[in-house]
């Protein structure tokens, strides 16, 4: 696994590698875009790091239709799709 890969627990407990796309801050927010390896589906998730292990975090599902919005207007923007 490199740098821009990651490993995601999906809702059924299977383990699925993601390679991330690019990450993108909202009000003062950071958000990861991602794709998985083996469908090629693009989906993302708002990041809030540890602040006592720096090297790790959590993710947690987007609700917000407004932050939808912009993380799928910056994906149709990025030049790496």
């Amino acid at each position: 696994m490199n740098e821009k890969e990651m490993i995601i627990v999906d809702e059924h407990g299977q383990e699925r590698l993601c390679t991330i796309i690019f990450t993108h801050d909202i009000d003062e927010h950071m958000y990861v875009v991602f794709e998985f390896n083996d469908t090629k589906e693009f989906s993302a998730a708002e990041y809030v790091p540890n602040l006592e292990k720096p090297e790790e975090g959590e993710f947690i599902a987007i609700e917000d239709e407004h932050i939808w919005s912009a993380l799928e207007e910056a994906l149709s923007e990025y030049d790496g799709v």
